[in-house]
């Protein structure tokens, strides 16, 4: 998936991939944490890195998200949205990270409620 969006005269968002830019330091950090004793002060710690990270990986995506809606909405008086099958997609095992990274459901409901608003 290289584009997130395409509009109707050409316009593309690019998707961001902000799981895929950081799923190193993730998967590190996660390993790190599957050492630690249950219960210790060093665990704590190792969780709140990863918690700390994952906010970050989903403030980007909905960053992204907020920013092209707001475009669209702002732009256009008619919106047309295909509709995909996003949850048979993720069923397919090489797509399913990346597409969960794309949060297309996310961009659907900002649209809707940014369109009745």
């Amino acid at each position: 998936m290289k584009t997130l969006a395409t509009t109707s005269d050409g316009e593309r968002l690019e998707h961001s991939r902000p799981l895929a830019r950081r799923e190193k330091r993730w998967k590190k950090l996660q390993r790190r944490l599957s050492r630690k004793v249950k219960g210790g002060k060093n665990r704590k710690k190792a969780k709140l890195e990863v918690a700390q990270l994952q906010a970050r990986i989903s403030d980007a995506r909905r960053e992204t998200v907020q920013k092209f809606t707001t475009k669209l909405i702002g732009e256009n008086q008619a919106i047309f949205v295909e509709g995909l099958n996003v949850a048979g997609m993720l069923k397919n095992d090489n797509l399913a990270k990346h597409l969960a990274d794309a949060a297309f459901a996310e961009i659907f409901r900002e649209l809707e409620s940014k369109a009745h608003w």
